[in-house]
């Protein structure tokens, strides 16, 4: 995930990174069973969504995730300490995801 946030992705990073479909809505819909915000560490939240959902997730491609909802307008994250403040944003319904530039992004590098 540095590797992302640094802009020096490899093309098997990128693929590590790279979420599909599915892992996106079970994300999804995991922030959106819950009030809004939600106040946690990434690795405690992480821990949560895979107990949740009984599917293996890594802490990379959590925070990738919660980047691409982001990018789109559907999430508002802010940093405190150690913590990620999340909140749903109002109001927004759907969102095309491939206009995330950290999918974009994602989805160059693995085609290099």
């Amino acid at each position: 995930y540095h590797a992302l946030q640094r802009q020096q992705l490899t093309a098997e990073v990128a693929a590590d990174l790279l979420p599909d479909r599915a892992t996106l809505a079970l994300i999804w819909r995991y922030l959106a069973s819950g009030t809004s915000p939600i106040q946690d560490s990434p690795m405690c939240l992480c821990r949560k969504i895979v107990r949740w959902s009984g599917a293996p997730l890594s802490l990379g491609k959590l925070m990738t995730c919660l980047d691409i909802f982001r990018d789109v307008g559907l999430l508002q994250i802010h940093r405190h300490h150690k913590y990620l403040i999340l909140a749903l944003t109002p109001g927004t319904e759907k969102a095309d995801l491939n206009e995330s530039q950290t999918l974009q992004l994602l989805l160059r590098a693995k085609e290099s």
